[in-house]
C-alpha cells in the first residue's frame, strides 16, 4: 500500500512537471500530445499513463501502448542551450591512393606424411617342456616345515630409578600363552 502510494505521488509530480512545461511552451500543444501517455492502458496506478483516473480502471503494472510513442529531443525545449551537432564537410584528396594488392603469407595447415619405423616382434625360441615317461622307484618322506609352539622364558621387569632406593615390581611379565 505504501509502495503504491509512493509511486502514485511520483507519477503525479511528473505529470505536474509536464503540465508546467506545456504552459511554458505556450501554443506548442503538439509536443505535449506526442509525449503524453493518456490513452495508454495503465502504467502504475488506476487507469491513465501517469496514474490519473482516465480511460481504464484497475491497477496495471505494465504499460500497453495503444499508439506509437515518439521521443522528442531536448533541443525543442525553448530557452535551453544545447550543443547541436552540425554536419561538417570532410576534405577528401582526389584521387585516393589505393595500394596495389600483394600476396600475404598465410600459414595453411598441410597434411604431412612421415615414415615412422615400427618395431616388429621377432620370434624368440621358447623352451617347451615335453613330458617324458618317469618310473617311480621309492617314496621317501620329505620334511615339511610346520608351525609348532615355542617355549618363551619368563622375564622380570626391571625399573631403573635415579635415587638411593631401588623398588622392584611384584608382578611378572609374560606373553600370555598359558
Amino acid at each position: 500500500l505504501f509502495g503504491t502510494t509512493l509511486l502514485l505521488l511520483v507519477f503525479s509530480l511528473a505529470r505536474a512537471t509536464e503540465e508546467d512545461l506545456q504552459a511554458e511552451d505556450g501554443d506548442d500543444n503538439k509536443l505535449h500530445d506526442k509525449r503524453s501517455l493518456e490513452g495508454h492502458v495503465g502504467l502504475v496506478g488506476y487507469g491513465g499513463g501517469y496514474g490519473g483516473y482516465g480511460g481504464y480502471g484497475g491497477v496495471g503494472l505494465i504499460s500497453e501502448h495503444v499508439a506509437v510513442e515518439k521521443h522528442v529531443p531536448v533541443v525543442h525545449y525553448k530557452g535551453v542551450p544545447v550543443a547541436v551537432p552540425h554536419p561538417v564537410a570532410v576534405p577528401v584528396h582526389v584521387p585516393v591512393h589505393v595500394p596495389h594488392p600483394y600476396a600475404v603469407p598465410v600459414k595453411v595447415p598441410v597434411p604431412v606424411v612421415k615414415t615412422v619405423p615400427v618395431p616388429v616382434e621377432k620370434p624368440v625360441p621358447y623352451p617347451v617342456e615335453k613330458p617324458y615317461p618317469v618310473e617311480i622307484i621309492k617314496k621317501v618322506p620329505y620334511p615339511v616345515v610346520k608351525p609348532y609352539p615355542v617355549p618363551v622364558p619368563i622375564y622380570k621387569t626391571k625399573y631403573i630409578h635415579h635415587h638411593k632406593e631401588v623398588v622392584y615390581p611384584k608382578h611378572y611379565h609374560h606373553h600370555g600363552w598359558w
